[in-house]
Parts: structure tokens; sequence; C-alpha cells
């Protein structure tokens, strides 16, 4: 049997031959062996990828109601700072205005830090005022962690407008709302 038959919706048979077949078997077991070759540590990598949004003319543009835009080269500073740490972890306090979805940052502030490695930092609170935590992670991984949601909750306790944002690449970046 060369080609296999099927009914569509509308009751017409429609054929799935040979080649189509063997493509959507090589398909599967590509993907499943993927998974045993590559083990755990693809997909984060795919998943950051996924999530991670590319800054476009000092905006990153999160969705129809939410956009995050960098004035008087504060995107340039942040963008500084995560060239000259990328053995480390850091931290910056951004300020500005909300208006609408549109959040206007026009002030960068570094917190002290108190303990920063390849994939962590600790470092003292940000300002009451300040609208977006953001900070670094590791190359291409996007991701938050528990630990950056835990802290997420807490400042939208202080302040509902606040973010948290992760970069991970002098043009990449995840916001969390």
């Amino acid at each position: 049997m060369d080609d296999l038959s099927i009914i569509s919706d509308d009751g017409e048979y429609q054929t799935i031959n040979k080649r189509k077949k063997k493509i959507m078997g090589l398909t599967i077991i590509l993907l499943i062996s993927s998974y045993f070759l590559l083990g755990n540590a693809a997909f984060p990598f795919l998943a950051s990828m996924s999530e991670s949004i590319e800054i476009d003319n000092n905006r990153i543009h999160v969705g129809p109601n939410l956009t995050i835009i960098f004035e008087d080269n504060t995107y340039g500073v942040i963008q500084n700072m995560y060239l000259q740490s990328q053995s480390v972890e850091f931290a910056v306090c951004l300020f500005g205005d909300v208006r609408g979805g549109n959040y206007i940052i026009d002030e960068v502030y570094a917190p002290q830090a108190i303990d920063q490695s390849f994939n962590h930092i600790k470092f003292k609170s940000c300002p009451l005022d300040t609208l977006i935590l953001l900070h670094s992670h590791p190359h291409k991984k996007c991701i938050a962690s528990n630990q950056d949601i835990n802290t997420l909750q807490t400042i939208k306790e202080r302040n509902n407008d606040s973010l948290i944002v992760v970069m991970c690449d002098t043009n990449k970046f995840s916001v969390y709302n």
C-alpha cells in the first residue's frame, strides 16, 4: 500500500503519499533525537529566543498596549554597561513616565552591587519611584528566574506600573509585567 487515504471533514478522500509519510516520520525522529542528543540545554535557549524582543529605534515593542521608549541616550548607557559587564550580571533602575501604554525612560541609575557573578546579582534596592528594574542575564538567556518573578511581585506592591526587564544581548530583552 503506497498511499494512505483519509476522509476529510467535508467527506472527500485525501491521500497522503509515501513521500509525505517519510517526511513526517523523519521530522518526528529528528525532534525526539534532538531532545536526547541536546539534552535540556537547547530548550531554554530556544524558549529564550522566542520570548525575547529585539529593540528597534530605541523602542521595545512588547505588544499593542506596551512600548518602552528610551530617551536621552539611556539605551546607550545600558548598552555600554552590558558590554562592560560580560563576566557578571548588572542591574539598573530606570526612571521616567508612563503615558498610555508607553514607558518613557529618561534616567538610568545603577544601584550598588553587593554580590555579582555570571548568572546572579544581589544589589541595594532601587528607589521607590523606579519604573523599570532592568538586569542582565547570561548571553541569549532571557527567561526570568523564579527570583525575578518574586521580585516583580514585590515591586508591583509598591508601584503597579513597575516592570522587570531582562537584557540578554546588546539588543535583546524580555519584559515582565
